[in-house]
């Protein structure tokens, strides 16, 4: 954007300010020294981006594997019209062996990216980690290598097929965790437990408001308040299916039932695999839990917000853009 760091410089703007822009538009701030986030934000900002049209978010995991689909128009809020996660190594004999593992990535590839449609691919980037150990774990390895063949898979496809190609975005470990922080927490930096039962309640919060307008949620978890997490909608499908079913007695028993769960982790597990049963072709998945992978939710947690945030980012850097060229300035962006 022509003029942006000469603009940045004559208002004076201090490195706290700058990073508060960065982690609204989604872009890597973390260590970056004051000259450092100016350059990235004056070569970021002119980068060609949009999140129009169906956008895939990945937890990546090889056991737990979490897919979040939105389907996006300008000016509406995104709409989440697929919503699971799934244990890649179910139904099949793996060893750790190129051959099994670009099979797997072959068929989640087919299956959710190419024949379901989708524009924009978001997954957060994998990290060595050791979690404690003296070594990096197996299982660490193994969703490394399913990523790194699922980025290939993908690139491949867009160099054979350039008319459906489908963009690719990893995004930095944490930033998302940031951002969300940043949103609706007191405390910006948490320890691994609470920044994941944080983000498991925000997504609860979220699923509850976006139910809540349509007086889906049974009546002491109805929201009297006004709704301050509705971030998206539910799919038309899923909340006329959903509104059908609960008319039989022993359907809305069980998901008034649900709600009830202590384990937050739980709960929106079973929410989750619970409103899976009111989805159509082509976005059902088996109802196999097996199939599921570990009875717990930060993974899909984790991938919804991945696409939310996704979104966010490219709405705030299309207003950004739209208040420089109007405004001329940079302190009236918020």
């Amino acid at each position: 954007m022509t003029g942006l760091k000469d603009l940045i410089l004559q208002e004076g703007l201090k490195k706290d300010f700058l990073v508060r822009i960065m982690r609204k538009l989604g872009y890597y701030h973390s260590g970056l020294t004051k000259g450092e986030l100016i350059d990235t934000l004056v070569k970021k900002i002119e980068e060609n981006d949009n999140a129009n049209g169906d956008l895939v978010s990945l937890d990546m995991g090889l056991k737990n594997m979490s897919l979040a689909r939105f389907s996006n128009e300008q000016g509406k809020k995104p709409t989440l019209i697929q919503w699971f996660k799934r244990d890649l190594e179910s139904g099949v004999k793996v060893s750790f062996h190129p051959l099994k593992y670009s099979h797997i990535s072959k068929e989640f590839i087919t299956t959710f990216l190419i024949k379901q449609g989708c524009q924009t691919l978001v997954f957060e980037r994998q990290r060595y980690r050791t979690g404690g150990s003296s070594n990096v774990l197996e299982s660490t390895l193994k969703t490394n290598t399913i990523e790194a063949m699922l980025c290939m898979g993908v690139s491949m496809h867009n160099l054979y097929h350039p008319s459906k190609e489908i963009q690719i975005h990893s995004v930095s470990p944490g930033m998302m965790v940031d951002y969300w922080q940043s949103e609706f927490s007191t405390m910006l930096k948490q320890e691994q437990k609470k920044s994941k039962e944080f983000r498991v309640s925000l997504t609860l919060q979220m699923l509850r408001d976006s139910l809540s307008k349509n007086k889906l949620l049974p009546p002491e978890i109805q929201l009297a308040s006004p709704i301050m997490h509705h971030r998206f909608e539910l799919s038309d499908t899923i909340l006329d299916n959903l509104s059908t079913g609960l008319k039989d007695d022993n359907i809305k028993k069980e998901w008034d039932h649900i709600w009830k769960f202590k384990s937050l982790s739980r709960k929106l597990w079973e929410l989750v695999y619970f409103i899976n049963r009111f989805n159509i072709s082509p976005y059902t998945v088996p109802l196999d839990k097996y199939w599921w992978g570990s009875v717990k939710g930060d993974d899909l947690a984790d991938s919804l917000l991945h696409g939310l945030a996704y979104s966010e980012y490219i709405k705030a850097r299309e207003d950004f853009r739209k208040n420089v060229k109007e405004h001329g300035q940079i302190n009236s962006y918020r």
